[in-house]
C-alpha cells in the first residue's frame, strides 16, 4: 500500500513538473506584448503646437483593445479645456468631471500594473491628487492631477458600443 502511495505521489509530480515545462515553452514562443511609445499631443489634437505641455513619457499597449498612459506636465485648467474640446461623433461624449478615489479605482485593472506601466503607477504615492474622468468618442480618459506639482499621470482606454 505504501509503495502504491508513493508511485502516485511520484507520478502526480511528474505531471506536474512537465506541465510548466510545456507552459515555459510557450511563453517562450509567444512574444511579450510590448508597447509603442507615443505622445499625449497626438491623443489630445489642441495639444499639439502648446508649448506648455511637457511630455515625459507615453504608451501604447494593445491587448484586445488599447490603453494609453501618459505622464506629462502642464496646467489643470489647459488640460481640462484641452481634452474637452475633443470632438466626438457619437453620443458616448461627456466633459471632464472630478470622481473620487473610490469610483477610480473601480475603473482600474489590478493585471494593468507591470514592468511597462510602472511610470504611470508612480502616482498612488502621492499625498494630494486630483482625478477627472471624461468619455470623448470611444476613448474613456482617467487624469490624475498631483496637487503640488503641475505633473499629470493620465489613461486613456479604447472601449466599444
Amino acid at each position: 500500500m505504501k509503495s502504491y502511495s508513493f508511485f502516485s505521489i511520484l507520478l502526480l509530480s511528474s505531471i506536474l513538473l512537465s506541465c510548466n515545462k510545456v507552459e515555459n515553452k510557450i511563453n517562450k514562443l509567444i512574444p511579450e506584448n510590448i508597447p509603442k511609445n507615443i505622445s499625449i499631443k497626438n491623443m489630445v489634437i489642441d495639444f499639439k503646437g502648446d508649448a506648455s505641455i511637457h511630455e515625459i513619457k507615453g504608451i501604447q499597449i494593445e491587448d484586445m483593445f488599447y490603453k494609453e498612459y501618459f505622464v506629462y506636465t502642464g496646467n489643470k485648467k489647459r488640460i481640462i479645456d484641452g481634452i474637452n474640446k475633443i470632438k466626438s461623433d457619437n453620443n458616448f461624449s461627456s466633459d471632464c468631471r472630478l470622481i473620487n478615489k473610490e469610483e477610480f479605482n473601480k475603473q482600474i485593472v489590478n493585471n494593468e500594473k507591470n514592468k511597462f506601466t510602472s511610470f504611470f503607477w508612480r502616482f498612488e504615492k502621492l499625498k494630494k491628487t486630483e482625478i477627472y474622468t471624461s468619455i470623448k468618442g470611444y476613448n474613456k480618459h482617467l487624469i490624475i492631477f498631483d496637487i503640488s506639482s503641475d505633473t499629470v499621470y493620465h489613461r486613456v482606454e479604447e472601449f466599444k458600443d
